[in-house]
């Protein structure tokens, strides 16, 4: 055994383009999922995913600060 006893900690630096795309993704499919609800079943489920998807954004957000 060794005598560090120092937790080993990596960290990984991800390049900004993986961000932008992943909030690009995320606003997309968001929208798209709430046109789509909006058009299929209803307009309060609409609304309903259209907020999910800002608040999953908000979250994106928040986790990566």
């Amino acid at each position: 055994m060794s005598e560090n006893t120092e937790p080993v900690i990596e960290e990984r630096k991800v390049p900004s383009l993986s961000y932008k795309r992943i909030i690009i993704l995320m606003a997309a499919s968001s929208v798209l999922g709430a046109f789509l609800s909006f058009v299929l079943i209803s307009a309060d489920f609409g609304f309903g995913v259209l907020v999910g998807g800002a608040l999953s954004l908000v979250n994106f957000y928040w986790l990566r600060k």
